[in-house]
C-alpha cells in the first residue's frame, strides 16, 4: 500500500526561503563574530578591555592551478604573474612567496629556502588584490641565494609556496597612522582601539588575522603539476640570467628535454 502526502503549493518555495534566509543569517553572525579583551591591572587597580572583529573568507588563487607560475614565455622572454587574492573582511593585505631549492654535491646535499615579499597594502573588503611577481627578479633572486660553493654538481627547484595574511581595519588603521613621519615639524596624532578605565591612558592594537598558504611542489602527484611552467623551467635551467647555476630538470615531464638532469 502506497501513501501520499498532499503539499501545500508553495511549500518548496517556502522551505527555499527559509534556507536561504538561514544561509543569509550564518554569514552575518560570521561577520559579527568578535574578539574580546578584558585584562584586570594590578589585582583590581584599573581594566583595560578592547573588541575586534574575526577576519576571515580570504581564498587565494594561482592560476592555472596545475602550473600555476608563469615566470618565462620562451628562453629570451620573461612575464610577470600574480598571486590573486579574495580578501574576505581584511582591510590589509600581505603576500609572501617561499622558493625552495636543493644544491648537490657528489657526496651530500642541502635545502635553500628564501623569503620574497610581494608586498602589503590597504585593501577593500570582499574584492579583489593582485600581487604581481616579477619573472625577472624571481631569476635575480634565485641567483642571488645560491650558495659560492664549486663542489656542487647540480640544482634542483623543489616548489614555491605562498603566504597571505589579512588584517583588520583597526590594524590597517593603526599601521598607517604609526608609519615614519615625512616631516620633523609633523605631529602624528596616535590611535588606539583599547579602552582603560578610571582615567587611564592606555596605547596599542588589539586586532586579529587570518593567514591562507599552500605549497605548491615542483614534482606533484601527477606529471602535469609543478609550481612553475615548463617554459619557466626551461628559462631556469638554460636562460641568460641562470644558464650557468647548474640547474636541470627533474620533473618526469621533461624526461625528453635537454635540460633533464642528468
Amino acid at each position: 500500500m502506497e501513501y501520499f502526502m498532499l503539499l501545500p503549493k508553495n511549500f518548496i518555495t517556502s522551505t527555499i526561503h527559509m534556507l536561504l534566509q538561514k544561509t543569509q543569517l550564518e554569514l552575518l553572525l560570521m561577520e559579527m563574530l568578535e574578539y574580546r579583551l578584558d585584562l584586570d591591572i594590578n589585582n583590581g587597580e584599573f581594566q583595560v578591555s578592547a573588541q575586534t572583529v574575526m577576519v576571515n573568507d580570504m581564498t587565494v588563487s594561482v592560476t592555472p592551478a596545475n602550473q600555476p607560475f608563469s615566470f618565462a614565455q620562451n628562453i629570451t622572454t620573461i612575464l610577470n604573474d600574480y598571486v590573486v587574492v579574495n580578501t574576505g573582511t581584511a582591510y590589509r593585505a600581505n603576500c609572501t612567496l617561499d622558493v625552495e631549492f636543493t644544491e648537490f654535491t657528489d657526496s651530500d646535499s642541502d635545502t635553500i629556502t628564501f623569503q620574497w615579499d610581494l608586498g602589503e597594502f590597504d585593501v577593500d573588503n570582499n574584492s579583489s588584490k593582485d600581487f604581481q611577481a616579477n619573472g625577472e627578479l624571481f631569476y635575480k633572486k634565485i641567483r642571488d641565494n645560491i650558495t659560492n660553493n664549486t663542489a656542487i654538481t647540480k640544482r634542483n627547484l623543489n616548489g614555491i609556496g605562498y603566504t597571505v595574511t589579512g588584517g583588520t581595519e583597526d590594524l590597517a588603521q593603526y599601521i598607517l597612522i604609526n608609519q615614519p613621519s615625512g616631516s620633523l615639524a609633523q605631529t602624528k596624532p596616535t590611535f588606539t582601539n583599547l579602552e582603560a578605565t578610571k582615567g587611564r591612558n592606555v596605547v596599542g592594537v588589539f586586532t586579529s588575522k587570518q593567514t591562507v598558504s599552500n605549497f605548491i611542489p615542483f614534482v606533484g602527484a601527477t606529471d602535469f603539476i609543478r609550481c612553475i611552467t615548463t617554459n619557466s623551467t626551461e628559462y631556469l635551467c638554460n636562460g641568460p640570467q641562470t644558464f650557468d647555476l647548474l640547474f636541470c630538470s627533474q620533473h618526469p615531464g621533461d624526461v625528453l628535454k635537454t635540460w633533464k638532469c642528468p
